[in-house]
């Protein structure tokens, strides 16, 4: 699998290679340029206040039940639906029940959407946002860690049974005691590299000056659309 975007979700897709209770290897495949994928996917995810609104219009409509996959279609898939949820009751405005299979009790907690409500909205969109960030950098954490990866999931998981292996059979780690020292020498190049100045290319240029010139990025490109 690619960089999953927490531990959580790994945990999961890890977990269906051995379903059929026979041995199995899960494989994470990781560059550092995938956490900018990912963060990037987090922010789609997200949905903004008038997406909210549309929401609560639709609990305010649902007779207190929701059919998720009905509802995911029209609002930006399942897990902007289910964040959407997630804000509304953080902030106060529904409190969300049981789900039986693809139906979810919802119950309004306010009459109406009022203008009062969206600094609640902004702060628990805020909220959501940050927990799923350091979701990845626990993630990210883990990819690259030089520990035994089977105690670093366990642990995360608070599992008392967190401990290394120590055996090849247990993870990339533990198979090859070189791994951590090689491991440590890898993040300090790719610490080095990423420190070195860049040369500036031709298409960069006039994107660098113009940061230089107006200071901000919204003002740069601003000036860039001008020109």
């Amino acid at each position: 699998t690619t960089l999953p975007p927490s531990p959580d979700a790994y945990y999961q897709e890890a977990g269906r290679a051995g379903r059929d209770g026979l041995p199995a290897d899960a494989l994470l495949l990781y560059t550092p340029s995938d956490r900018g994928l990912q963060e990037w996917l987090i922010d789609q995810d997200m949905p903004d206040v008038n997406a909210l609104r549309r929401l609560f219009g639709i609990v305010m409509q649902s007779g207190g039940v929701l059919n998720l996959g009905e509802v995911a279609r029209s609002f930006g898939g399942e897990t902007t639906l289910r964040v959407g949820l997630q804000v509304l009751a953080q902030a106060g405005m529904i409190e969300v029940g049981e789900r039986a299979g693809t139906e979810q009790a919802v119950t309004p907690a306010v009459e109406r959407f009022e203008h009062q409500h969206i600094g609640a909205l902004e702060r628990a969109l805020a909220s959501q946002r940050s927990r799923r960030m350091a979701q990845l950098e626990e993630m990210v954490a883990y990819a690259e860690s030089v520990e035994c990866r089977r105690a670093a999931l366990l642990g995360y998981f608070g599992d008392p049974a967190a401990k290394p292996g120590g055996t090849p059979e247990c993870c990339d780690i533990c198979a090859r005691p070189d791994a951590r020292a090689a491991g440590e020498v890898a993040r300090l190049q790719r610490a080095r590299k990423l420190l070195q100045p860049k040369p500036l290319t031709k298409m960069r240029r006039p994107v660098h000056d113009a940061l230089v010139e107006h200071g901000s990025v919204p003002a740069a490109a601003r000036a860039l659309a001008i020109l």
